[in-house]
């Protein structure tokens, strides 16, 4: 039987491959981070009142095929661990209360009208339910935002700060990392990466200077 334990022990001997490892799990939140920050900037229009143009089958191809042209694959790859994980049937599309469990998740409570604007936004063929295009083309279309997903940031660091206090802790983040494949010890490499220290944390100005600098790295 493969034992993983002496696998991993001799991953962390040889010092090169285990840099490349911690490099992509960080490489790998940086692309969490993007994502979530791009639904949260597309819940924040829905609330502020901002109304969507009504699509057709055909815009949502074109905007499918730009987003695999443009979007990172670890960005997608985590959109799409997002919409499964609140696919709670496993029918490999969500209703309009699961999409309301994700806004309500991420902190983004939007009213009973603005919630029912961004579903039928969303399921452009009318037939009650979204399906992954739907809801990737929805939330990460135009992939271009720039800037503007600065204006996601508040939002963004009250979820990963469950206790609000001021501070995302390693509890904090393997609470809302755990179901995406982060474990506790990847969680203190992750923190040894950023801030210098895995027993610490991400006070809201070292997270914000993390996450301006995750979005000029991700600019073309």
């Amino acid at each position: 039987m493969y034992n993983w334990n002496t696998a991993t022990e001799k991953l962390r001997q040889n010092d090169d491959v285990w840099k490349v490892l911690r490099q992509q799990r960080k490489k790998r939140f940086d692309a969490i981070l993007l994502t979530l920050s791009k639904i949260i900037f597309r819940l924040q229009l829905i609330k502020s009142g901002y109304h969507f143009h009504r699509r057709t089958s055909e815009i949502v191809e074109m905007e499918w095929e730009e987003l695999f042209s443009k979007e990172s694959p670890d960005v997608l790859l985590d959109l799409r661990a997002i919409f499964e994980i609140h696919d709670t049937d496993k029918s490999g599309m969500i209703s309009c209360d699961e999409v309301k469990t994700i806004a309500d998740d991420l902190g983004c409570h939007v009213s009973p009208g603005a919630l029912q604007q961004l579903t039928s936004f969303m399921d452009v063929n009318r037939n009650g339910h979204i399906d992954f295009k739907e809801f990737a083309t929805a939330m990460m279309f135009p992939a271009d935002e720039g800037d503007e997903l600065v204006n996601s940031l508040e939002q963004l660091f009250q979820f990963f700060d469950e206790d609000n206090s001021g501070v995302v802790d390693r509890k904090e983040l393997l609470l809302r990392l755990e179901r995406l494949g982060f474990d506790a010890e990847s969680i203190e490499h992750l923190l040894q990466d950023i801030t210098g220290s895995s027993r610490g944390g991400l006070d809201r100005k070292q997270f914000t200077q993390y996450f301006r600098s995750v979005l000029v790295n991700a600019t073309p």
